[in-house]
């Protein structure tokens, strides 16, 4: 519904507030499944968790939202809800203190995903060598192990430069007709 809508600092009840005002908006005309992208840029999966009995549907609408994470490297999420931390970057904190403050995510917590009963998939994921931890390919393996719908690497050709499956990008050549797959879909095409 909302691409990577929200940033790490929004709570639990400030997600599930703004979803659930778009859900009834949507619902007014498309009865079908939704996805929504979990909130903090698709990352904050204990947030998702905490949100996710807040989130309200059409009455009789079982398991039609589909909770969407997305994948990367130096992909994380904060240790702890706004509110009972102090700004997650800070100009006055060392980087050691800054990673206090989040968890970089892990095949453990699309498990933890799942305990909301509700379907979900990796809308997007990617991967970039020079980031670290590059546990991205375990993660996929893990979703597509213990049932998530779908796993939607990004980016067929779009903003992803580095990560486009085709070349010549959209960016390097808008009119182009024609296109070869690019080294990174080699990279990525056997986990889809």
């Amino acid at each position: 519904m909302m691409n990577e809508w929200s940033s790490h600092r929004l709570s639990s009840i400030d997600y599930a507030n703004a979803y659930n005002q778009a859900i009834a908006l949507v619902r007014t005309v498309y009865n079908g499944d939704i996805i929504i992208d979990i909130p903090g840029y698709a990352q904050e999966i204990n947030k998702a968790v905490n949100a996710s009995s807040l989130l309200i549907d059409k009455e009789g609408y079982i398991n039609k939202l589909i909770f969407s994470v997305h994948i990367y490297p130096m992909g994380f999420q904060t240790k702890s809800e706004p509110g009972s931390v102090s700004e997650l970057v800070s100009e006055s904190e060392s980087e050691s203190e800054e990673l206090e403050k989040i968890h970089w995510l892990t095949s453990n917590d699309l498990d933890i995903l799942l305990t909301t009963g509700r379907p979900c998939m990796i809308g997007e994921w990617g991967l970039r060598p020079y980031h670290k931890p590059d546990n991205v390919t375990d993660i996929v393996i893990h979703a597509k192990n213990i049932g998530f719908l779908s796993i939607i690497a990004w980016a067929w050709n779009g903003d992803g430069n580095d990560l486009n499956m085709m070349t010549p990008s959209w960016n390097d050549d808008p009119t182009a007709t024609e296109f070869t797959e690019s080294d990174y879909f080699y990279r990525i095409i056997d986990y889809l």
